[in-house]
């Protein structure tokens, strides 16, 4: 059975889809991420720095930082 997180009081509902995005994209990493996206992002030919800002934002949501 798949684990579910908790919520920190004050979240909106919407974040929850942006909080699975997320958890998916640092699961996967960008390239098989990439493959599920309809949007096909992040693009192929962003560079290593780019990619690593991506990931660090998404880490970031996933960890509700700097949310207050």
């Amino acid at each position: 059975m798949a684990k579910h997180r908790e919520i920190p009081e004050g979240v909106p509902s919407e974040f929850v889809y942006l909080l699975t995005k997320a958890e998916l994209y640092v699961k996967i990493g960008p390239d098989r991420y990439r493959k599920t996206d309809a949007g096909k992002m992040p693009l192929q030919d962003w560079s290593p720095k780019e990619l690593a800002a991506v990931q660090t934002g998404m880490e970031q949501l996933c960890q509700f930082r700097d949310w207050v």
